[in-house]
């Protein structure tokens, strides 16, 4: 009697698991959703990533262009 309470119990697990709960298709389609999900998220990552390089970069084109400012100043002032 032991052995099938655990059996049970896995039994009603699965039977309660979305793989076993949906049809292929609906699963087909979450599965489609999450990935369209997910896709979504890494682009939009992408472009947080892509914008923060773009300001640093304008950061440092700013630090360069000043260094050279003021190093054409002290030439001319020799």
């Amino acid at each position: 009697m032991r052995r099938t309470e655990p059996r049970r119990h896995a039994d009603h697990r699965i039977e309660r698991s979305p793989a076993v709960a949906l049809t292929p298709v609906d699963l087909t389609k979450q599965i489609v959703q999450a990935a369209a999900n997910a896709r979504a998220d890494d682009a939009r990552m992408l472009d947080e990533a892509r914008d923060t390089i773009a300001r640093s970069i304008g950061r440092i084109d700013g630090i360069v262009e000043r260094g050279q400012s003021v190093e054409g100043q002290q030439a001319t002032l020799r």
